[in-house]
């Protein structure tokens, strides 16, 4: 395809802005979870796209906007991580022995009341004069029309170009990081190593239509899988920490050494997540799975 990258991009930025617009407005209006993981997800992809795609926009825009992005990333990661510990609080309460379970009530309340005080300063910003000024700004810029001539290294390439460039060389980086992790490696390798397989979604769901489908598609299931496995282990780490902070915050001791229980639950699954993730790994790296990344990408 000749279409021009910094036009692509500014396309992409805008429909990704558009989802941003309509799922806020639900997540003033209700509570339900699902409106803030897509809002997050297009915050996400929209932040990957001005990564990852380097040299389309002059530096001061794609700065400005990044620095944005990043801190609505920041002011949501809070009340994500939340709701996903409440949707996965009944699976670690049949975790516990019968006689300990219901003890757990206390937790799940406190869990509640956080969630709401974080979903109140989300909605207070989401209603900000300073936010309406980001997005106002921002839509205008994106349907700005792009500059004819540009000093920009990538803004006139070829769209299949970059993205075959940017796709061949980040899919290299996972297989090369995710290779060299051991049962020694710390728990943060393997979340960089999910943020970059993240980054590698998102490239590739932006630019899918450019490469036949039904390769694409086994590629993106191949790696929604190492996705899926990476997401439990860090959820299992997210939650464990959650739990440990607010421990201290329950009135009751004997509620807290109930808690510790759970604690050990989880410290076990997460090592049986990392003794899984080298045969989870070893199926999105295999030498098939590279010569289709390969076949398709590789400039």
């Amino acid at each position: 395809m000749a279409e021009r990258s910094d036009a692509a991009l500014k396309v992409l930025l805008s429909q990704l802005l558009a989802v941003m617009q309509q799922n806020s407005a639900a997540i003033i209006n209700n509570s339900h979870s699902e409106q803030l993981h897509d809002y997050r997800v297009a915050v996400r992809r929209s932040r990957s796209l001005l990564d990852q795609l380097p040299q389309l926009l002059p530096k001061r825009v794609e700065q400005r906007y990044s620095n944005h992005l990043a801190q609505l990333g920041a002011l949501t990661t809070p009340l994500r991580d939340l709701d996903v510990v409440l949707l996965k609080f009944e699976n670690y309460r049949a975790l516990l022995p019968k006689r300990l379970q219901n003890n757990l009530d206390p937790l799940r309340q406190l869990i509640e009341t956080k969630r709401q005080q974080q979903r109140q300063l989300l909605i207070k910003h989401l209603q900000s004069a300073g936010y309406r000024r980001f997005v106002k700004s921002w839509q205008t810029y994106l349907e700005s029309p792009t500059p004819a001539n540009t000093r920009l290294a990538n803004a006139k390439r070829p769209v299949k170009e970059l993205a075959d460039n940017r796709i061949w060389r980040l899919y290299k980086k996972i297989v090369q990081q995710g290779g060299a992790i051991t049962n020694k490696s710390p728990a943060s390798d393997l979340h960089t190593l999910r943020k970059r397989c993240k980054k590698l979604r998102y490239l590739i769901d932006s630019f899918q239509t450019l490469y036949p489908a039904k390769k694409i598609q086994r590629l993106i299931a191949t790696l929604k899988t190492l996705q899926d496995h990476l997401g439990e282990f860090q959820d299992l780490c997210v939650h464990h920490d959650l739990f440990q902070r607010l421990g201290a915050e329950l009135p009751d001791a004997l509620e807290e050494k109930r808690l510790q229980r759970l604690l050990h639950v989880l410290e076990k699954q997460q090592r049986q997540q990392r003794k899984q993730f080298h045969r989870c790994f070893k199926g999105f790296a295999s030498k098939t799975h590279q010569q289709q990344f390969k076949e398709l990408f590789k400039p």
